[in-house]
């Protein structure tokens, strides 16, 4: 069996707190980085310090004594929290296990944390309207 390697990272997007969000970010074990400064506080991350390079998919913390498992809904639900009013935060993450299965996917959050997301997959759907026999997959 193969293993997963990808890359991710996001847009600049402006924050309401630089500090908060870079401890943000050690809390999910991304990278967080910096665009001029240009006294909007653009700021992003890049996802490199899990070993794969994949967007943040969870784990496991202590809330008031409770163990928790925290998943990328709740990554997603933390990261709006810091956004500044009308910012977006996009990000993008795509990857492959030994050219069998390439993925890819996209999500924008806002500060109202509201989501929009596409996947390569989404190709399959798309590609059953040109034709009218089968689609085969891409992989294997």
């Amino acid at each position: 069996m193969a293993d997963w390697y990808g890359c991710a990272r996001s847009n600049y997007f402006r924050v309401k707190d630089v500090p908060k969000f870079v401890e943000f970010c050690e809390r999910w074990s991304i990278a967080p980085i910096y665009q001029k400064d240009d006294g909007k506080n653009p700021v992003g991350f890049l996802c490199e310090e899990d070993g794969n390079g994949s967007l943040p998919t969870g784990f496991t913390d202590t809330v008031d004594g409770k163990v928790v498992e925290l998943t990328f809904g709740d990554f997603l639900d933390e990261l709006s929290q810091h956004l500044a009013y009308g910012s977006v935060a996009i990000m993008m993450e795509c990857g492959a296990e030994k050219l069998r299965y390439i993925t890819g996917q996209a999500v924008a959050i806002n500060s109202r944390g509201q989501t929009r997301e596409v996947s390569l997959n989404d190709i399959y759907k798309k590609a059953r309207k040109l034709c009218d026999g089968e689609v085969s997959l891409c992989e294997y």
